[in-house]
């Protein structure tokens, strides 16, 4: 049987056979409900807002599952110290060990640098993103015997870092700057990256594990090197040029955003990768010359980093018992679950090879160097 779920003129499809992945789409869509509702004096039509703005709500269900996702391989997935994880992909040689050591204390270098610079100025940071930037403290002699504890993940991202050019020109604040990277160099290191990422897209032999890593992967790095991101803004502005560019808008489809609120300011992550290209066109524009769509579509689109904010956070999948649903997913759910979802999600649509001309080039270099932190 078919069971449908309306919104507006979207349904949830009940066609697609994994029924855990269906209900967790249920509970993203009924608080999504749930949230207009409560806001209905303030914002009546507020779900069709939403369901016909920077996204459908369907799609947001879709983001959110990735979200969940994500969070529930960063739960499940063993960690192991660096030598571990060394031993595991037959890397023995003691250089590798000192290799990967010397790698995990420039980055972090670079994230402390960051929780300094915004815990100095204010910046309402969450568990989660101190976490992200923090790290592992090594100070106590007992964390020095045990290592860096990361999971394949983590230790993926770490070799990544080491092996791929383009990121670690991107950690150390030198893709920016034309005199440092110049711009055959880029293109070079571009394609580099862009033959990395064609190795990830899963096929159809690839199995549950591959199709899980390999999504998550691609989705971690758009998330921390939205490079994509910025090429999509160059094109944009190319088409229209756009002149100046409120930053507050690229966070809100790239970055860290803070989204002012009577009863404080929300703190989040905006990750919904696969409707970043079309956010994009949505959302971007000229700062001194908003448009009315411009502006609705920001505005739907600071609803659903709210609403996403709340649901990793406090909503329940059981409210008597106060089971946390993203709690709930990481127990529920398998990696084979998760395989189903991202077959049918399919991130990698996504994707798209880059042509780089001088202009964007240039573009991408004023974005990076607007949107980080030194």
């Amino acid at each position: 049987m078919i069971c449908h779920h309306t919104v507006g003129s979207r349904r949830i499809r009940g066609d697609f056979l994994n029924h855990k992945i269906f209900l967790t789409k249920q509970h993203v869509v009924m608080a999504v409900v749930q949230y207009c509702a409560d806001h209905n004096d303030d914002m009546p039509g507020l779900a069709k807002m939403l369901d016909n703005g920077a996204m459908s709500i369907v799609e947001f269900a879709d983001e959110m599952i990735m979200e969940f996702i994500r969070y529930a391989y960063d739960k499940q997935m063993e960690k192991g110290s660096i030598r571990s994880h060394l031993m595991q992909n037959n890397m023995l040689d003691d250089s590798q060990k000192a290799a990967y050591g010397r790698i995990q204390k420039y980055a972090q270098k670079y994230r402390d640098r960051e929780a300094d610079w915004r815990l100095g100025n204010g910046d309402p940071l969450d568990k989660e993103s101190l976490e992200l930037l923090r790290g592992l403290s090594m100070d106590s002699i007992e964390a020095k015997k045990a290592g860096y504890q990361l999971n394949d993940m983590q230790f993926f991202e770490l070799t990544q870092l080491m092996e791929v050019r383009i990121l670690k020109s991107f950690v150390e604040h030198r893709l920016e700057n034309s005199k440092k990277v110049s711009n055959t160099a880029f293109r070079e290191m571009y394609d580099e990256y862009e033959k990395f990422i064609e190795k990830l897209i899963p096929s159809e032999k690839s199995t549950p594990e591959e199709v899980v890593f390999n999504t998550i992967a691609y989705w971690v790095l758009e998330w921390k090197y939205p490079m994509s991101t910025f090429y999509d803004i160059a094109l944009l502005d190319e088409q229209e040029s756009l002149g100046d560019i409120d930053s507050r808008q690229v966070c809100a489809i790239c970055g860290d955003t803070i989204i002012p609120q009577d009863h404080g300011n929300v703190y989040t992550h905006s990750r919904f990768i696969k409707q970043r290209p079309s956010l994009v066109k949505k959302v971007i524009c000229n700062k001194a010359k908003m448009t009315l769509d411009a502006e609705f579509y920001s505005f739907t689109l600071s609803q659903y980093l709210i609403i996403k904010s709340l649901m990793m956070n406090f909503y329940c999948a059981d409210a008597s018992s106060g089971d946390l649903l993203i709690d709930w997913f990481v127990r529920e759910t398998t990696i084979d679950d998760w395989a189903d979802f991202l077959k049918e999600y399919d991130l990698f649509s996504a994707y798209n090879k880059k042509e780089w001309t001088d202009q964007r080039i240039r573009k991408v270099r004023d974005l990076i160097k607007m949107m980080t932190i030194k």
